[in-house]
């Protein structure tokens, strides 16, 4: 990132293969990377907390879906575990809970 503030923490981020910002108040990530409306891509603790407690690490598809379409992880499934806006993870069998196939991640993003 060209210009440095104060009060965030920059990271070179070798997953989305460029520098982001973290806010050291609020926790939110800053990629360098614009939607089509010319807002920053950003992540927000609860997202962050989400895919951590889903055991799913950011990746570079999942970030190029936001810098296309905007919006907010609200939940993600992993290995038959979904986990909500609340960070609580739901065990179950398959995704829809009926013995479906086993998935490496789906992602909800509203």
């Amino acid at each position: 990132m060209n210009e440095r503030r104060e009060g965030f923490l920059y990271i070179n981020s070798e997953i989305l293969k460029q520098e982001i910002a973290v806010s050291k108040k609020s926790g939110w990530i800053y990629s360098q990377d614009k939607r089509p409306d010319g807002t920053l891509v950003s992540y927000s603790p609860a997202e962050i907390k989400i895919l951590s407690v889903a055991g799913v690490e950011l990746d570079f598809a999942t970030h190029k879906v936001k810098v296309i379409f905007g919006g907010t992880i609200v939940g993600c499934e992993k290995r038959n575990s979904h986990v909500d806006t609340n960070g609580q993870r739901d065990h179950k069998t398959g995704p829809e809970g009926n013995g479906g196939e086993e998935r490496d991640r789906v992602l909800e993003i509203f």
